[in-house]
């Protein structure tokens, strides 16, 4: 099987239809399972969050949860 660690990626805002991805969930799933969380925020950013930082952000995660 592969070895080393897990990469999640997903979008913060799927553009399609403006849903908000569950990240403070995948973030403790990433977190439970030694694997990383990668967000593409392009839809997210200026928009969601305190000062428009984005989806991460707005889900309360830092850069510990979300490098």
């Amino acid at each position: 099987g592969a070895q080393g660690r897990k990469l999640v990626a997903t979008d913060g805002v799927f553009s399609m239809d403006g849903d908000v991805a569950p990240l403070a969930a995948l973030a403790g799933v990433c977190t439970g399972q030694g694997a990383w969380l990668m967000v593409d925020d392009a839809h997210g950013i200026g928009v969601l969050g305190p000062q428009g930082r984005g989806s991460i952000a707005a889900a309360g995660l830092g850069e510990d949860k979300v490098p």
